[in-house]
C-alpha cells in the first residue's frame, strides 16, 4: 500500500480540543497503514507529528487510538530509526500522563482491541 502525500499531510488534520479528538476529517488511511503494518516509514512521522498536537488523538475509535497503534509497531522500525523512537517515547510519556486524568470507562477503552480490517 502506497498512501499519497495528500493523505498524509498532518496540517490537514483538524483537532477538536473541546473532546481531545482528531476530527473525522484525520485521513482514515494513517490508521489503517498503522493497524496494518503498511507504509510505516511514510505513516509515522505523520501520526507523530499528529500526537505532538494531542497525545490521545483519535481516528474515530477511541481516545488514544492512535498513540494504541503506534504501540503495535514492531520493535525492529524503531530500532533502525531512533530519532523517530525518542520522538514516539515522548508521545508515549505524555499520553500516559493524560490517560490518568480520564474518567476510568475512558481508560479502559485504551487497551481495547485494535480493529483489524476496514
Amino acid at each position: 500500500m502506497t498512501l499519497s502525500s495528500e493523505c498524509l499531510d498532518p496540517a490537514d488534520v483538524m483537532v477538536d480540543a473541546s473532546r481531545g479528538q482528531v476530527a473525522h476529517s484525520m485521513p482514515l488511511g494513517v490508521l489503517r497503514a498503522l493497524i496494518q503494518g503498511e507504509s510505516l516509514s511514510e505513516v509515522v512521522p505523520v501520526a507523530l507529528k499528529l500526537l505532538e498536537r494531542d497525545p490521545l488523538a483519535s481516528g474515530g475509535y477511541f481516545r488514544g487510538d492512535l498513540i494504541r497503534c503506534l504501540m503495535e509497531v514492531p520493535g525492529q522500525f524503531w530500532w533502525h530509526r531512533p530519532e523517530l523512537w525518542e520522538q514516539y517515547r515522548g508521545a508515549l510519556r505524555a499520553a500516559a500522563l493524560l490517560r490518568r486524568e480520564l474518567p476510568p470507562q475512558e481508560q479502559s477503552q485504551f487497551w481495547s482491541v485494535l480493529p483489524g480490517e476496514f
